[in-house]
């Protein structure tokens, strides 16, 4: 398949002015981008769990039934095919070799090994806008401020129009591979199978029992959970700020270096930085209210669940002279970075009911002792 060339635009500007004798410096710039048809990880996820249905459930679908159909052949029965233990498996049953594989892939209506070393690249567009403010303050030769504040947000539209493309493939031939000749079952370790429809049937594969209690009882129940919930995400979320997105962001620095007295040499300084609170995922709600009003399958992007904000600060003192016959400049430096961290796990995602399930570790105050000597 061809994929459209990614092409992009953009404008920006700025301004700045001195006053007070060239002591204050102050300066705004500002940019607007936009991308199409660019190739994102995020495009690339939704296209990628869209083939769940092909090589997650689809070929343990085929295998089984192919793994039947060849003991039938051979003049067993059903029920004494599926008695022994571990039938569904090439240890016992084996459908590993290419004939068989192409004939699983005939089940599945694809070309054999059709996913083989291919690559999705699917697209989207995005659009960025923001806006950054400097202020660079010297009262005195020795002692410099800098403040920047700046507000950026980036926003995605037509997300992974490939997906919906190979869906509207795929889906038809989901719905309607069957094996009709095999009737449901129950094998001889106590697992319950349905082969005659692939998408509504079980057993064949973990995430298709109809014994699960997570939802996962089909082809089509793991589709909705796991690929349709992602991507009602991803389409809801067109227009509007991605998550994770820190909207505002502020820094100030500052350093004083003694030029005279018994501190001559000395300088101290330190920064702080704020970044705004940022989503970390969506409180969920129920996917299909109709069939499963009990199964909360799907993200509600009106109710997002935010962290708090990240706040760092960090501090140094120096000491420089000349050595060596003033032929060498030494410089021995302490940074006390992240000065007010004390080390802790940062939520960065969460569950449907808002707790956390994924982490990031965040480490303690770090100290940095550095001596340079410049020649």
């Amino acid at each position: 398949n061809r994929l459209p060339k990614p092409t992009g635009k953009g404008k920006d500007g700025g301004f700045g002015f001195n006053i007070f004798d060239n002591k204050l410096v102050a300066r705004i710039n500002w940019y607007e981008t936009e991308s199409q048809d660019e190739r994102t990880n995020a495009a690339n996820l939704l296209l990628g769990r869209l083939i769940y249905s092909d090589t997650t459930t689809g070929i343990p679908w085929a295998s089984a039934v192919q793994r039947i159909r060849n003991g039938i052949a051979a003049g067993r029965t059903l029920e004494q095919i599926v008695a022994v233990n571990n039938w569904n498996s090439n240890t016992v049953n084996n459908v590993a070799d290419e004939a068989n594989q192409r004939r699983i892939y005939d089940l599945i209506k694809l070309p054999y090994l059709y996913y083989d070393g291919l690559s999705s690249g699917a697209t989207q567009n995005s659009q960025a806008k923001g806006v950054e403010v400097q202020l660079t303050y010297n009262p005195t030769p020795n002692w410099t401020m800098k403040f920047t504040g700046s507000k950026q947000q980036a926003t995605y539209t037509n997300v992974a129009p490939q997906y919906d493309a190979w869906l509207a493939v795929r889906l038809p031939i989901w719905q309607t591979n069957s094996a009709p000749e095999i009737p449901d079952f129950t094998d001889g370790s106590g697992r319950r199978y349905s082969l005659r429809n692939f998408w509504t049937g079980y057993g064949y594969t973990g995430v298709a029992q109809i014994e699960n209690t997570n939802g996962n009882t089909s082809a089509q129940a793991y589709h909705t959970n796991v690929v349709e919930s992602i991507v009602a995400l991803a389409k809801a979320l067109e227009g509007a700020v991605s998550p994770l997105q820190r909207i505002y962001h502020a820094s100030f620095l500052t350093n004083y270096s003694f030029a005279e007295g018994r501190l001559r040499g000395f300088a101290v300084g330190g920064s702080a930085r704020w970044e705004s609170k940022a989503a970390i995922g969506f409180f969920g709600k129920v996917g299909d209210p109709r069939n499963s009003p009990t199964v909360i399958n799907l993200s509600d992007v009106t109710r997002p669940v935010y962290d708090n904000g990240n706040f760092y600060a960090d501090l140094w003192v120096s000491y420089s002279r000349k050595i060596y016959r003033d032929k060498i400049a030494w410089k021995l430096q302490l940074n006390i970075n992240n000065a007010t961290e004390g080390g802790r796990l940062m939520p960065t995602q969460v569950n449907f009911d808002g707790t956390p399930w994924a982490y990031r570790i965040i480490d303690p105050r770090q100290f940095i002792l550095t001596s340079t000597f410049t020649f």
